[in-house]
């Protein structure tokens, strides 16, 4: 794939292509918008009592997974012209936003990041350090507050493991250990 890339793609083909894939990213926009009016047929365990505490999962049925996606699909839409574009855009950042204000996803929230800060460096420079800045304010008061993140217990699971590492750094005690 690697070789038929490089022998045979031009810029044209690459714009074909970003562009194919963000009208693939509308559709599961479309898709997430229907998860938010309660019309998805695939996930509709989400609303109901007793179901999942996620609100909205896309089609990968993971919010983190699915904010991680939708972070990487920034840029491919930003980069569109027209008004319509724009519109998917705005709704695009709006639903990013949404996502991890309120399922606190951290991958979402690492790819966000990762995406806003190429656009800002590539098309509004002066604005690089500020957003940079801004991130590692946020970032230090998420880090000290870790009730902020959804960790799914990830924090504690991280420190035992790196207190099994400090132990036997080679070997480690098996897979047996952590179910103890």
């Amino acid at each position: 794939f690697y070789q038929a890339a490089m022998a045979q793609w031009t810029s044209q083909t690459l714009e074909v292509l970003f562009l194919w894939i963000a009208r693939a990213g509308v559709l599961v926009l479309v898709y997430c918008g229907l998860q938010l009016l309660n019309l998805d047929q695939f996930f509709d365990d989400l609303h109901k009592p007793g179901g999942s505490k996620d609100l909205l999962v896309g089609t990968m049925g993971n919010p983190s997974h699915l904010g991680a996606y939708l972070a990487c699909l920034l840029p491919l839409v930003l980069v569109r012209t027209g008004l319509r574009w724009k519109v998917i855009a705005l709704f695009l950042v709006g639903l990013v936003t949404y996502m991890l204000m309120l399922d606190r996803t951290l991958g979402g929230t690492v790819a966000t990041i990762g995406a806003l800060a190429w656009c800002c460096w590539h098309w509004a420079r002066r604005w690089f350090w500020w957003f940079l800045g801004a991130v590692g304010v946020i970032g230090f008061i998420a880090f000290t507050r870790t009730d902020i993140l959804n960790n799914h217990g990830r924090f504690a699971a991280w420190t035992a493991f790196y207190d099994i590492f400090q132990k036997q750094p080679i070997t480690g005690f098996g897979p047996v250990f952590i179910m103890e």
